[in-house]
């Protein structure tokens, strides 16, 4: 599954591809430059539903490691609609 996420970092606002999706989290391709823990806030949808919520990173990517393009992993802290994501991620 591949999707946008509309990403804010302090005052900063970006979009990055959603390149994997989990029950904890998100990994995000994007050469922007983000520090380990730091907060987001995301914006995203999968299959047509809208989320929200917030997360921190939790582990970087910018040597394209792991079969993957540079980016983050995102560990939540809160999604909005969390009920639906875990069935559409159980749908997946």
């Amino acid at each position: 599954v591949t999707t946008t996420a509309s990403i804010t970092q302090n005052s900063k606002n970006f979009s990055a591809d959603v390149l994997n999706v989990s029950e904890g989290g998100i990994y995000v391709s994007t050469r922007e430059k983000i520090s380990l823990e730091d907060k987001i806030q995301f914006a995203m949808k999968l299959m047509g539903f809208s989320f929200s919520g917030e997360g921190k990173i939790s582990w970087e990517n910018q040597s394209g490691k792991f079969d993957k393009p540079e980016g983050y992993g995102i560990a939540f802290t809160r999604v909005s609609g969390s009920l639906i994501y875990n069935c559409i991620l159980f749908w997946m």
